[in-house]
Protein backbone atom coordinates (compact mmCIF):
# COMPACT_ATOMS: atom_id res chain seq x y z
CA UNK A 1 0.00 0.00 0.00
CA UNK A 2 0.98 3.46 -0.74
CA UNK A 3 1.68 5.91 1.78
CA UNK A 4 -0.33 8.55 0.16
CA UNK A 5 -3.27 5.86 0.38
CA UNK A 6 -2.31 5.64 4.23
CA UNK A 7 -3.16 9.15 4.33
CA UNK A 8 0.09 10.54 5.28
CA UNK A 9 0.79 14.06 5.83
CA UNK A 10 3.61 16.33 6.78
CA UNK A 11 3.21 17.96 9.84
CA UNK A 12 6.60 19.53 10.00
CA UNK A 13 9.77 19.74 8.16
CA UNK A 14 13.52 20.93 8.72
CA UNK A 15 16.11 21.34 6.37
CA UNK A 16 20.13 21.51 7.44
CA UNK A 17 22.34 20.13 10.17
CA UNK A 18 22.08 19.40 13.74
CA UNK A 19 20.80 22.57 15.12
CA UNK A 20 21.54 25.06 11.94
CA UNK A 21 17.71 24.32 10.29
CA UNK A 22 15.29 26.10 8.69
CA UNK A 23 11.42 25.26 8.87
CA UNK A 24 10.72 24.00 4.82
CA UNK A 25 7.00 23.28 6.05
CA UNK A 26 5.45 25.17 3.90
CA UNK A 27 8.17 25.39 1.11
CA UNK A 28 7.83 21.19 1.17
CA UNK A 29 3.83 20.98 1.48
CA UNK A 30 3.50 23.56 -1.67
CA UNK A 31 6.31 21.30 -4.09
CA UNK A 32 4.42 17.80 -3.15
CA UNK A 33 1.02 19.55 -3.63
CA UNK A 34 2.43 20.30 -7.01
CA UNK A 35 3.79 17.19 -7.73
CA UNK A 36 7.42 18.47 -7.95
CA UNK A 37 9.17 17.47 -11.24
CA UNK A 38 8.64 14.31 -12.81
CA UNK A 39 7.21 12.69 -9.43
CA UNK A 40 10.19 13.92 -7.02
CA UNK A 41 10.96 17.04 -4.93
CA UNK A 42 14.77 17.65 -4.75
CA UNK A 43 16.26 18.06 -1.74
CA UNK A 44 18.97 20.85 -2.02
CA UNK A 45 19.78 24.47 -1.06
CA UNK A 46 17.91 25.55 -4.10
CA UNK A 47 14.21 23.65 -3.62
CA UNK A 48 14.40 24.14 0.55
CA UNK A 49 15.26 27.95 0.07
CA UNK A 50 18.46 28.46 1.05
CA UNK A 51 21.40 26.92 2.59
CA UNK A 52 20.95 27.07 6.76
CA UNK A 53 24.49 25.44 7.51
CA UNK A 54 27.15 26.49 4.56
CA UNK A 55 29.71 24.01 4.17
CA UNK A 56 27.88 21.07 5.93
CA UNK A 57 26.18 17.86 4.66
CA UNK A 58 22.48 18.83 5.05
CA UNK A 59 19.54 16.79 5.57
CA UNK A 60 15.79 17.09 5.25
CA UNK A 61 13.68 15.89 8.32
CA UNK A 62 10.03 15.23 7.83
CA UNK A 63 7.58 14.49 11.06
CA UNK A 64 4.42 12.86 9.44
CA UNK A 65 1.47 11.37 10.26
CA UNK A 66 -1.49 8.84 9.03
CA UNK A 67 -4.27 7.68 10.70
CA UNK A 68 -2.57 5.67 13.64
CA UNK A 69 0.73 6.73 13.62
CA UNK A 70 3.68 9.27 13.34
CA UNK A 71 6.88 8.60 11.82
CA UNK A 72 10.07 10.81 10.81
CA UNK A 73 11.17 10.49 8.01
CA UNK A 74 15.40 11.53 6.76
CA UNK A 75 16.20 12.78 3.01
CA UNK A 76 19.70 13.34 3.04
CA UNK A 77 20.43 16.50 1.21
CA UNK A 78 21.07 15.45 -3.36
CA UNK A 79 18.60 12.55 -2.61
CA UNK A 80 14.53 13.36 -3.40
CA UNK A 81 11.06 13.00 -1.93
CA UNK A 82 8.35 11.09 -3.76
CA UNK A 83 5.52 13.60 -3.84
CA UNK A 84 3.04 10.63 -3.95
CA UNK A 85 4.26 9.22 -0.52
CA UNK A 86 2.34 12.32 1.26
CA UNK A 87 -0.83 13.88 0.97
CA UNK A 88 -1.37 17.67 1.16
CA UNK A 89 -4.29 19.27 1.20
CA UNK A 90 -3.92 23.40 0.87
CA UNK A 91 -6.26 23.30 4.13
CA UNK A 92 -2.92 21.95 5.82
CA UNK A 93 -1.10 24.70 5.14
CA UNK A 94 -0.23 26.77 7.97
CA UNK A 95 0.10 30.10 6.08
CA UNK A 96 -4.03 30.22 5.64
CA UNK A 97 -6.21 31.31 8.49
CA UNK A 98 -8.17 28.62 9.69
CA UNK A 99 -12.16 29.30 8.57
CA UNK A 100 -11.49 32.01 6.67
CA UNK A 101 -11.37 30.89 2.71
CA UNK A 102 -13.98 31.64 0.18
CA UNK A 103 -15.65 28.31 -0.82
CA UNK A 104 -14.63 28.81 -4.18
CA UNK A 105 -10.75 29.64 -3.72
CA UNK A 106 -9.23 27.18 -6.29
CA UNK A 107 -5.81 28.95 -6.49
CA UNK A 108 -4.39 29.04 -3.27
CA UNK A 109 -3.86 32.52 -3.51
CA UNK A 110 -5.40 35.59 -1.93
CA UNK A 111 -4.48 39.34 -2.43
CA UNK A 112 -3.56 40.87 1.19
CA UNK A 113 -3.00 44.06 -0.19
CA UNK A 114 -2.08 46.10 -2.92
CA UNK A 115 -0.46 49.38 -3.77
CA UNK A 116 0.42 51.40 -6.15
CA UNK A 117 3.65 53.45 -6.79
CA UNK A 118 3.84 56.62 -8.06
CA UNK A 119 6.04 57.43 -10.84
CA UNK A 120 8.15 60.82 -10.97
CA UNK A 121 7.75 62.41 -14.61
CA UNK A 122 10.09 64.03 -16.04
CA UNK A 123 8.82 67.22 -17.67
CA UNK A 124 10.47 69.78 -20.19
Amino acid sequence: MRAQEEGWQIVRAEYGHRNQVTDVTDILKDLVGRGGVNGRVAVNNQTMGGDPAPGRDKALRVIARNRERGTRIHYNEGGSVEARMFNVRRDDWDDHPRGDRDQDDRTGLRIIRVTTASRAVRRS
